[in-house]
């Protein structure tokens, strides 16, 4: 998890990017630590910040990192805001009491310590009765749990989980590496044990699942994610379940975690995919804790359509399509389902299979396929190739042919897999590839299960013949380029990512010997394996490129410049348009074809937003358009 020095730091890079504000305060501060008692007598190291005298609204960070590091910039900022900010170490980390156990304490145990600590800041003559909790990773963990106890002023999650069994120790059933990794680095290897002995979902993992608390839930919060972020189904399993309650926003891109930069493994983004998480914060904050109707609530979920990049192997796309921020009005997206069949000779297509022979392969755990990037914490991360992976015995490839027109998807994937196995228990995992056109087999997303977890996480159904897994590969945006084609690979270990399986059953982490297993995977009339895609209308803007004078094209460029009035139309199975001009509604369109002229009064670069409607949901891309009117 991201520690909070890295955390401020990323925050320090991309202040210079984003502001420019007329503050009421100057960013001056007193600083002022506190031993805050907590409900069992443990006392918490606290400071307090604050921008002068007076009762001030409070942002509250709970770290494991050492608040010692917090950064003077971020303070201070923080401050001509004219908020009172307080950053505590969690138990048993640095100057505080008691015993670091990661994340018993911080929801609605025995022990309430983000409870405790709100309480205490609401009776401080500095505080005005508003509070705020903010953070991202552990920090943003902390704030979850805090909502599963305690309602407050709001909230800004970023990257984090909000089921600790299903997010962070044991995706798919399986023994997450990238956390054991973390615990040894925040020196609680003594908390392995702990987790090992519940490798089963039961009540010790309910008091660290906000999941099962929604309907105590009444803060707003914005939940912010990354495509490839190691807790990215821990923001969207949040925000999914809360989506219909007051206050709450979503934020994806396409980061990594803690990677807000268009550098994202393999693949460089356009700089529209740049966090600017100074803006996002203070206006999120001024909205709920000063009432600046600031328009920050008019996007409930924005989130980013990936497309095809540039990549660090020489690829530069000619005209590429998607990389752009969309907007809906529920998650997932009004969709339809297409299914991927898999075929014998590595064939993946719309038709259903036949009379067709199965495809074996032999996991040996003591010869795992390695980790090439994906969702992870500490291991490489982001959209990595696979193509070295892809070339062993153990991982089979199923791949469409190249596409003849793109295609986007949006939402939760799903891999519905046939299999069976010679051993008692084995993992089977699936990665989702873009083959961009030069061969280079680029990650999007991937998902593991256990077979013996096949019926649920909270029991063992061993394998005993044919059976079918249901495989989330979590959630994700992208359009498939023309020319690009669609591939899933098929193994049964992503290692050091991923505990390898040994194959005999045992309980996680207790296996004295391994098994090589023979994995077999049918897809034939009876066994139609397939990948399940969300497929999503990519609704068509005219013109999407090229320089226009006074409403005619005079110059092919992959960008947009417009010179004068311009009619923009739209091509989509909808039954209203409604057209925006940097987010201010300036058209509605209820008769094909739908259009609207622009004839705004403006200079550089500037946002058209175009929201589709039908049968009472909305979908909408936004472009950026450079723009000479005067």
């Amino acid at each position: 998890m991201v520690k909070l020095t890295a955390w401020t730091a990323i925050l320090i890079l991309l202040f210079p990017l984003t502001f420019s504000y007329t503050h009421e305060y100057g960013g001056d501060f007193t600083k002022k630590t506190y031993m805050v008692e907590m409900r069992d007598g443990v006392k918490l190291a606290t400071d307090v910040y604050l921008p002068g005298d007076g009762a001030y609204p409070v942002i509250l960070i709970r770290t494991p990192y050492n608040k010692n590091g917090t950064d003077e910039i971020m303070v201070r900022q923080i401050m001509r805001h004219g908020y009172a900010l307080v950053v505590q170490d969690m138990r048993g980390i640095h100057a505080s009491e008691g015993k670091f156990m990661p994340f018993l304490d911080e929801g609605w145990g025995e022990r309430q310590d983000g409870n405790d600590t709100v309480e205490w800041i609401l009776g401080q003559e500095w505080c005005n009765g508003k509070v705020a909790m903010w953070g991202g990773s552990a920090m943003g963990i902390a704030g979850y749990m805090l909502a599963g106890v305690r309602n407050i002023t709001c909230m800004m999650v970023a990257i984090a989980a909000s089921d600790m069994y299903r997010h962070a120790m044991y995706p798919g059933g399986e023994f997450r590496g990238d956390s054991l990794e973390w615990l040894k680095g925040e020196n609680a290897e003594y908390m392995i044990p702990i987790f090992e002995e519940h490798y089963l979902y039961d009540e010790f993992w309910d008091g660290m699942n906000l999941l099962t608390r929604c309907n105590h839930v009444g803060t707003p919060i914005y939940h912010i994610g990354g495509w490839y972020d190691f807790f990215a189904e821990g923001t969207m399993d949040a925000f999914t379940a809360l989506q219909k309650k007051d206050g709450q926003k979503l934020l994806v891109g396409p980061w990594t975690h803690g990677n807000f930069g268009v550098n994202q493994g393999d693949l460089t983004y356009p700089a529209n995919s740049i966090f600017d998480v100074y803006g996002e914060t203070f206006s999120w904050m001024d909205y709920w804790m000063k009432g600046d109707d600031n328009g920050i609530m008019d996007e409930k979920i924005r989130f980013y359509m990936m497309g095809e990049c540039p990549t660090k192997y020489g690829y530069v796309p000619e005209d590429a399509i998607g990389n752009e921020w969309w907007v809906s009005s529920s998650w997932p997206p009004r969709s339809s389902s297409l299914a991927l069949y898999l075929h014998e000779g590595g064939m993946l297509s719309e038709a259903r299979p036949g009379d067709e022979k199965p495809d074996f392969y032999e996991y040996d755990p003591a010869n795992p396929a390695p980790t090439i990037g994906g969702r992870n914490l500490v291991f490489s991360a982001g959209p990595m190739r696979q193509n070295e992976v892809e070339e062993r015995s153990d991982v089979l490839v199923y791949t469409t042919p190249p596409l003849e027109k793109p295609l986007a998807i949006a939402g939760n994937l799903t891999a519905k897999l046939w299999v069976n196995s010679t051993a008692k228990d084995t993992d089977f995992f699936v990665r989702l590839c873009d083959v961009y056109p030069d061969g280079n087999s680029i990650l999007v997303t991937e998902g593991i299960l256990m077979a013996r977890h096949r019926v649920g996480f909270d029991r063992e159904d061993f394998i005993n013949g044919i059976c079918l897994l249901n495989i989330s590969l979590g959630n994700t945006a992208i359009v498939f380029g023309r020319g690009h084609s669609i591939r899933a690979d098929i193994t049964s270990s992503n290692y050091p990512a991923f505990e390898r399986n040994p194959n005999t059953g045992d309980a996680v982490r207790k296996n004295t010997t391994y098994v090589v297993a023979n994995n077999t995977i049918y897809h034939d009339a009876l066994h139609p394996s397939r990948i399940i895609l969300p497929v999503v209308e990519y609704p068509k803007i005219f013109p999407e490129s090229g320089v226009y004078f006074g409403g005619k094209k005079i110059m092919t460029w992959k960008g947009l410049v417009i010179i004068g009035k311009m009619e923009f139309s739209v091509e989509s199975n909808c039954s209203r348009v409604v057209f925006y001009f940097d987010n201010v509604k300036k058209y509605e369109d209820d008769e094909k074809p739908f259009s609207w002229v622009c004839d705004e009064r403006a200079m550089g670069l500037h946002r058209l937003k175009i929201e589709t409607y039908e049968n009472g949901e909305m979908i909408g891309r936004e472009k950026n358009i450079i723009i000479f009117n005067i």
